[in-house]
This record gives C-alpha cells, structure tokens and sequence, in this order.
C-alpha cells in the first residue's frame, strides 16, 4: 500500500511532508520518496515554527542525512537525524555554521526526484494555535493530494490505545500527553486530503502506516 498516483501517468499530484528534525520525521520522508512520490509530482515540506527544543539530558541521534549530497535513492536510505542544536551549529562556532535540516532534506530529495518541484513551507505557530489545524489550513490552500506525517509509537497507547475528546478532535494516552500523538491523530481524522502517518520498524522491516481507513497497515521493503 504505497499510495501512488491511480490517475494517468501525466497526472501530477501534491504530495506534502511535516518536516522535523526528528526520527519519525526523516522515516516518513523516506517513505515519501520510496513508495508514494511519482517523478514530476510536487512535493512539500511544511514546517510549522517553533520548533521544541530537545532535552539535553536525551542523547543525540546521529548523522541526519550522513550522505544527503549523494544523488538518487542511495543517498537517503540510511540517514537519521540529529539533535536540532546540533544541526543548527549550537553548542560552539557561533558563525552559524550549522546545516539548515530543512535545506538537507530538500537537496536529498531532489537528489532522488529532480524533475520535481520541491519547496518549503514554514509556519508560525502562535502559543495558542493548534499545530494541525494550520498545516491542514495549508493543505487546502495548496491543494494538496496526499499528506504524510512520522508518527511515533508509545507503549502504553499500544497496550491501552488512544483516548478521543471528541469536543476538541484530539486525542490523549490514558497516563500520559504527547502532543505528537495528538497533532498526527488529528491530522489523520480531518485531513481535506489522504493522510498516511508513518513509523518506520527498523532498518529492514518496512513500515507500519495508519490512515483514517487502515491501521497498523505492514509495508514490508
């Protein structure tokens, strides 16, 4: 299940990327560019600002898009991301020498689909705006086909599963709050668009994908 174009082969699509730094966030594009972009179909990677800020107690993950400068599907099939701080020079230097990862993730997918049209979105997210409402706000705006977010799986949604409010569209963990959660599941039930949440089972075992009519789909590669 890769949610490729059906239409015609000159039929280009929009497809758009939530676009972090994090795991989940490279493992979703890694699925964009593997199995549900086609070549001249747009592609965009939205960025809603600020940005959290990693605990520094939490270790780093290494080598984000190690060898995004090789061209084609090689160069990305074996990234990871890195911590924020460090991938925007923090820590020392101070000449901001740091890589802008919303930069390498667009170059990487040139890299692999150079006939498309890749750009970025960003956009400010105000202390009381919900994240997934504006990049949905953005989705009809562009007109966009197909949405894909990286979702990260909890151990106790998986034993205990979500719980909606369904007077605000979001869900909580019993025993916990993830704002992640919240924004994928919300993004997955009021998308204008499909939305495909993406979680990446290690390097070799394909993906598990949710979408509002399949869940806990297995995606071998």
């Amino acid at each position: 299940m890769a949610w490729k174009s059906i239409e015609s082969p000159s039929y280009k699509r929009r497809v758009m990327v939530v676009a972090e730094a994090t795991a989940e966030s490279v493992a979703a594009l890694q699925y964009v560019l593997s199995h549900a972009m086609q070549d001249k179909d747009d592609l965009i990677l939205i960025n809603v600002a600020p940005q959290p800020r990693p605990s520094k107690r939490a270790p780093f993950i290494k080598s984000f898009f190690r060898r995004h400068s090789d061209p084609g599907l090689a160069g990305i099939s074996n990234f990871d991301p890195v911590s924020i701080d460090a991938e925007r020079g923090g820590g020392g230097g101070g000449n901001g020498g740091g890589k802008d990862f919303l930069q390498v993730m667009k170059r990487a997918c040139k890299g692999t689909f150079p006939n498309s049209r890749i750009w970025v979105e960003k956009v400010e997210q105000g202390s009381l705006d919900n994240k997934g409402a504006l990049i949905l706000s953005r989705c009809k705006e562009l007109l966009v086909d197909l949405l894909v977010v990286g979702q990260r799986r909890h151990f106790v949604s998986v034993l205990l599963g979500p719980r909606r409010s369904f007077s605000t569209g979001s869900t909580q963990l019993r025993g916990a709050v993830s704002k992640t959660v919240d924004t994928v599941e919300y993004l997955i039930e009021n998308s204008p668009c499909t939305c495909v949440a993406v979680q990446k089972k290690g390097q070799s075992s394909g993906y598990i994908l949710n979408s509002k009519t399949h869940k806990n789909f297995w995606l071998l590669v």
